[in-house]
Protein backbone atom coordinates (compact mmCIF):
# COMPACT_ATOMS: atom_id res chain seq x y z
CA UNK A 1 0.00 0.00 0.00
CA UNK A 2 1.49 3.36 -1.01
CA UNK A 3 0.88 6.29 1.31
CA UNK A 4 2.50 9.67 1.85
CA UNK A 5 5.46 9.02 4.15
CA UNK A 6 5.41 12.65 5.34
CA UNK A 7 2.05 11.98 6.99
CA UNK A 8 3.40 9.11 9.08
CA UNK A 9 4.41 9.16 12.72
CA UNK A 10 7.65 7.30 13.42
CA UNK A 11 8.07 5.73 16.87
CA UNK A 12 10.72 3.56 18.46
CA UNK A 13 9.55 0.25 19.92
CA UNK A 14 9.83 1.69 23.42
CA UNK A 15 7.80 4.76 22.44
CA UNK A 16 5.16 2.62 20.70
CA UNK A 17 4.86 0.35 23.72
CA UNK A 18 4.58 3.25 26.16
CA UNK A 19 1.97 4.99 23.99
CA UNK A 20 -0.08 1.81 23.54
CA UNK A 21 -0.08 0.90 27.21
CA UNK A 22 -0.97 4.46 28.21
CA UNK A 23 -3.87 4.49 25.74
CA UNK A 24 -5.26 1.21 27.04
CA UNK A 25 -4.95 2.30 30.66
CA UNK A 26 -6.70 5.51 29.67
CA UNK A 27 -9.81 3.62 28.54
CA UNK A 28 -9.99 1.55 31.69
CA UNK A 29 -7.69 -1.46 31.36
CA UNK A 30 -5.34 -2.43 34.18
CA UNK A 31 -1.57 -2.33 33.79
CA UNK A 32 -1.18 -6.04 32.98
CA UNK A 33 -4.11 -6.00 30.54
CA UNK A 34 -2.63 -2.91 28.85
CA UNK A 35 0.73 -4.69 28.58
CA UNK A 36 -0.85 -7.74 26.89
CA UNK A 37 -2.85 -5.64 24.41
CA UNK A 38 0.17 -3.47 23.59
CA UNK A 39 2.43 -6.47 23.05
CA UNK A 40 -0.09 -8.05 20.67
CA UNK A 41 -0.36 -5.04 18.36
CA UNK A 42 3.35 -4.21 18.48
CA UNK A 43 4.18 -7.80 17.50
CA UNK A 44 1.85 -7.42 14.49
CA UNK A 45 3.45 -4.10 13.55
CA UNK A 46 7.03 -5.40 13.59
CA UNK A 47 5.87 -8.40 11.50
CA UNK A 48 4.72 -5.93 8.83
CA UNK A 49 0.94 -5.98 9.43
CA UNK A 50 0.24 -2.27 9.66
CA UNK A 51 -3.52 -2.68 9.93
CA UNK A 52 -3.13 -5.02 12.92
CA UNK A 53 -0.57 -2.77 14.61
CA UNK A 54 -1.25 0.24 16.80
CA UNK A 55 -4.36 1.29 14.79
CA UNK A 56 -6.06 -1.88 16.05
CA UNK A 57 -6.22 -0.36 19.53
CA UNK A 58 -8.74 2.11 18.14
CA UNK A 59 -10.89 -0.86 17.16
CA UNK A 60 -10.84 -2.01 20.78
CA UNK A 61 -12.11 1.31 22.09
CA UNK A 62 -14.77 1.58 19.37
CA UNK A 63 -16.03 -2.00 19.49
CA UNK A 64 -19.78 -2.22 20.28
CA UNK A 65 -19.11 -4.64 23.16
CA UNK A 66 -16.35 -2.57 24.76
CA UNK A 67 -18.71 -0.53 26.95
CA UNK A 68 -20.69 -3.57 28.10
CA UNK A 69 -19.82 -4.95 31.56
CA UNK A 70 -16.75 -7.19 31.62
CA UNK A 71 -15.87 -9.93 34.07
CA UNK A 72 -13.00 -12.33 34.68
CA UNK A 73 -12.65 -15.46 32.60
CA UNK A 74 -14.05 -18.55 34.29
CA UNK A 75 -13.92 -22.23 33.48
CA UNK A 76 -17.29 -23.71 32.61
CA UNK A 77 -15.98 -27.25 32.19
CA UNK A 78 -12.49 -28.68 32.48
CA UNK A 79 -10.47 -31.87 32.59
CA UNK A 80 -6.74 -32.43 32.92
CA UNK A 81 -6.31 -31.85 29.17
CA UNK A 82 -9.20 -29.56 28.25
CA UNK A 83 -11.12 -26.51 29.39
CA UNK A 84 -14.05 -24.45 28.15
CA UNK A 85 -13.88 -20.81 29.26
CA UNK A 86 -16.52 -18.13 29.48
CA UNK A 87 -14.46 -15.12 28.42
CA UNK A 88 -16.50 -12.62 30.45
CA UNK A 89 -17.00 -10.28 27.46
CA UNK A 90 -13.27 -9.55 27.47
CA UNK A 91 -11.38 -8.42 24.41
CA UNK A 92 -10.35 -11.54 22.54
CA UNK A 93 -6.74 -10.41 22.60
CA UNK A 94 -6.88 -10.82 26.38
CA UNK A 95 -9.12 -13.89 26.43
CA UNK A 96 -7.04 -15.81 23.91
CA UNK A 97 -3.80 -14.86 25.66
CA UNK A 98 -5.07 -16.37 28.92
CA UNK A 99 -6.49 -19.38 27.06
CA UNK A 100 -3.15 -19.99 25.33
CA UNK A 101 -1.34 -19.89 28.65
CA UNK A 102 -3.83 -22.45 29.97
CA UNK A 103 -3.43 -24.79 27.01
CA UNK A 104 0.37 -24.60 27.20
CA UNK A 105 0.29 -25.49 30.91
CA UNK A 106 -1.89 -28.54 30.30
CA UNK A 107 -0.02 -29.70 27.19
CA UNK A 108 3.35 -29.48 28.94
CA UNK A 109 2.05 -31.88 31.60
CA UNK A 110 0.13 -34.31 29.37
CA UNK A 111 1.50 -33.91 25.83
CA UNK A 112 -1.86 -32.73 24.45
CA UNK A 113 -4.48 -30.15 25.38
CA UNK A 114 -7.58 -28.48 23.98
CA UNK A 115 -9.11 -25.13 24.98
CA UNK A 116 -12.24 -23.33 23.75
CA UNK A 117 -13.39 -19.81 24.65
CA UNK A 118 -16.86 -18.26 24.32
CA UNK A 119 -18.03 -14.72 25.03
CA UNK A 120 -15.02 -12.77 23.75
CA UNK A 121 -14.68 -10.35 20.84
CA UNK A 122 -11.91 -9.41 18.40
CA UNK A 123 -9.30 -12.05 19.14
CA UNK A 124 -6.65 -10.37 17.00
CA UNK A 125 -3.88 -12.06 15.06
CA UNK A 126 -3.98 -15.85 15.37
CA UNK A 127 -0.24 -16.20 14.69
CA UNK A 128 0.48 -14.55 18.03
CA UNK A 129 -1.06 -17.44 19.98
CA UNK A 130 0.36 -20.36 18.02
CA UNK A 131 3.81 -18.76 18.23
CA UNK A 132 3.42 -18.72 22.02
CA UNK A 133 2.73 -22.46 21.90
CA UNK A 134 5.57 -23.16 19.46
CA UNK A 135 8.09 -21.26 21.60
CA UNK A 136 7.01 -23.50 24.48
CA UNK A 137 7.99 -26.54 22.38
CA UNK A 138 4.45 -27.45 21.32
CA UNK A 139 2.58 -27.66 18.02
CA UNK A 140 -0.23 -25.11 18.17
CA UNK A 141 -3.46 -24.90 16.15
CA UNK A 142 -5.86 -21.98 16.51
CA UNK A 143 -9.23 -21.55 14.78
CA UNK A 144 -11.78 -18.76 15.00
CA UNK A 145 -15.52 -18.64 14.31
CA UNK A 146 -15.82 -14.99 13.31
CA UNK A 147 -18.98 -12.88 12.74
CA UNK A 148 -20.49 -13.02 9.25
CA UNK A 149 -18.48 -10.88 6.84
CA UNK A 150 -17.87 -13.14 3.82
CA UNK A 151 -20.31 -13.87 1.00
CA UNK A 152 -20.54 -17.38 -0.48
CA UNK A 153 -19.49 -17.84 -4.13
CA UNK A 154 -22.07 -16.02 -6.24
CA UNK A 155 -23.83 -14.70 -3.14
CA UNK A 156 -24.87 -11.11 -2.48
CA UNK A 157 -24.74 -11.06 1.33
CA UNK A 158 -22.35 -12.10 4.09
CA UNK A 159 -22.96 -15.63 5.35
CA UNK A 160 -19.84 -16.70 7.29
CA UNK A 161 -16.87 -15.08 9.00
CA UNK A 162 -13.31 -14.78 7.75
CA UNK A 163 -12.65 -17.77 10.08
CA UNK A 164 -8.84 -17.75 10.12
CA UNK A 165 -6.80 -20.79 11.06
CA UNK A 166 -3.18 -20.75 12.23
CA UNK A 167 -0.48 -23.34 12.95
CA UNK A 168 2.74 -23.02 14.94
CA UNK A 169 5.61 -25.54 14.81
CA UNK A 170 8.73 -25.56 17.01
CA UNK A 171 11.95 -25.33 15.00
CA UNK A 172 15.61 -24.77 15.70
CA UNK A 173 15.70 -21.03 16.24
CA UNK A 174 12.45 -19.23 15.48
CA UNK A 175 9.26 -21.33 15.08
CA UNK A 176 7.45 -21.91 11.80
CA UNK A 177 4.12 -20.06 11.88
CA UNK A 178 1.35 -20.34 9.27
CA UNK A 179 -1.62 -17.98 9.61
CA UNK A 180 -4.35 -18.24 6.96
CA UNK A 181 -7.37 -16.05 6.43
CA UNK A 182 -10.16 -17.69 4.43
CA UNK A 183 -11.27 -14.56 2.56
CA UNK A 184 -9.55 -12.60 -0.20
CA UNK A 185 -9.14 -9.61 2.15
CA UNK A 186 -8.74 -9.29 5.90
CA UNK A 187 -11.57 -7.81 7.96
CA UNK A 188 -9.16 -5.74 10.08
CA UNK A 189 -7.55 -4.31 6.94
CA UNK A 190 -11.03 -3.41 5.70
CA UNK A 191 -11.68 -1.49 8.92
CA UNK A 192 -8.26 0.17 8.67
CA UNK A 193 -8.91 1.36 5.13
CA UNK A 194 -12.37 2.60 6.06
CA UNK A 195 -10.83 4.69 8.84
CA UNK A 196 -8.26 6.27 6.49
CA UNK A 197 -10.46 6.51 3.39
CA UNK A 198 -8.14 4.25 1.37
CA UNK A 199 -9.83 2.37 -1.52
CA UNK A 200 -9.87 -1.41 -1.65
CA UNK A 201 -8.28 -3.42 -4.46
CA UNK A 202 -10.62 -4.46 -7.25
CA UNK A 203 -12.44 -7.76 -6.89
CA UNK A 204 -12.34 -8.23 -3.11
CA UNK A 205 -15.68 -6.90 -1.88
CA UNK A 206 -19.33 -6.17 -2.68
CA UNK A 207 -21.71 -3.56 -1.30
CA UNK A 208 -25.05 -4.21 0.45
CA UNK A 209 -26.72 -4.66 -2.95
CA UNK A 210 -24.22 -7.32 -4.06
CA UNK A 211 -22.40 -5.01 -6.48
CA UNK A 212 -18.59 -4.92 -6.70
CA UNK A 213 -17.07 -2.04 -4.76
CA UNK A 214 -13.71 -0.56 -3.82
CA UNK A 215 -15.24 1.61 -1.10
CA UNK A 216 -14.33 0.21 2.33
CA UNK A 217 -17.36 1.69 4.06
CA UNK A 218 -19.71 0.23 1.46
CA UNK A 219 -17.97 -3.12 1.87
CA UNK A 220 -18.50 -3.01 5.66
CA UNK A 221 -22.24 -2.92 4.91
CA UNK A 222 -21.86 -5.59 2.23
CA UNK A 223 -19.37 -8.45 2.25
CA UNK A 224 -15.85 -9.59 1.45
CA UNK A 225 -15.47 -12.22 -1.25
CA UNK A 226 -14.28 -15.76 -0.48
CA UNK A 227 -10.76 -17.00 -1.05
CA UNK A 228 -10.46 -19.90 -3.48
CA UNK A 229 -14.03 -19.87 -4.78
CA UNK A 230 -16.30 -22.69 -3.68
CA UNK A 231 -13.35 -24.74 -2.38
CA UNK A 232 -12.26 -21.85 -0.20
CA UNK A 233 -15.81 -21.43 1.04
CA UNK A 234 -15.88 -25.10 2.06
CA UNK A 235 -12.60 -24.56 3.94
CA UNK A 236 -14.14 -21.54 5.66
CA UNK A 237 -16.96 -23.64 7.09
CA UNK A 238 -14.62 -26.07 8.86
CA UNK A 239 -13.26 -23.83 11.67
CA UNK A 240 -16.74 -22.45 12.31
CA UNK A 241 -18.41 -25.85 12.54
CA UNK A 242 -15.64 -27.43 14.61
CA UNK A 243 -15.53 -24.56 17.08
CA UNK A 244 -19.32 -24.45 17.36
CA UNK A 245 -19.61 -28.21 17.92
CA UNK A 246 -16.88 -28.14 20.57
CA UNK A 247 -18.25 -25.19 22.51
CA UNK A 248 -21.89 -26.25 22.40
CA UNK A 249 -21.15 -29.85 23.28
CA UNK A 250 -19.10 -28.90 26.33
CA UNK A 251 -21.55 -26.21 27.40
CA UNK A 252 -24.46 -28.66 27.34
CA UNK A 253 -22.43 -31.13 29.39
CA UNK A 254 -21.71 -28.41 31.93
CA UNK A 255 -25.45 -27.80 32.26
CA UNK A 256 -25.95 -31.45 33.19
CA UNK A 257 -27.36 -32.79 29.91
CA UNK A 258 -26.79 -36.47 29.31
CA UNK A 259 -23.98 -37.34 26.90
CA UNK A 260 -24.87 -38.97 23.63
CA UNK A 261 -23.41 -42.43 22.96
CA UNK A 262 -19.94 -42.15 21.49
CA UNK A 263 -19.45 -42.84 17.82
CA UNK A 264 -16.65 -45.50 17.69
CA UNK A 265 -15.40 -44.26 14.33
CA UNK A 266 -15.06 -40.70 15.62
CA UNK A 267 -13.41 -41.92 18.83
CA UNK A 268 -10.82 -43.90 16.87
CA UNK A 269 -10.11 -40.92 14.62
CA UNK A 270 -9.72 -38.62 17.64
CA UNK A 271 -7.30 -41.08 19.27
CA UNK A 272 -5.20 -41.22 16.11
CA UNK A 273 -5.08 -37.43 15.96
CA UNK A 274 -4.03 -37.23 19.62
CA UNK A 275 -1.29 -39.78 19.00
CA UNK A 276 0.01 -37.73 16.08
CA UNK A 277 0.03 -34.62 18.26
CA UNK A 278 2.01 -36.43 20.97
CA UNK A 279 4.57 -37.80 18.54
CA UNK A 280 4.88 -34.43 16.82
CA UNK A 281 5.73 -32.62 20.06
CA UNK A 282 9.29 -31.37 20.46
CA UNK A 283 10.79 -31.63 23.95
Amino acid sequence: MTTDSTARVHLSLAEARALSERAMRGIGYGSEEARILADHVIDAAVCGYEYSGLPKLLNVAEHPRFRAPRGPMRALKETSVSVLFDGGNQSGMLGMYYATRAVIERAERHGFALVAVNNIWMSGRSAYYVEMAARAGLIGIHTVAAPALVAPPGGAKAALGTNPIAFGFPMQGDPLVIDLGTSVFMGTDLQFRQRLGIPLPDGVAIDEHGRPTTDAEAARHGAILPFGGYKGFRRRRDPHSRRTRLSRARASHARGHRDRPANPRRVDRARRQQALMRHGRRV
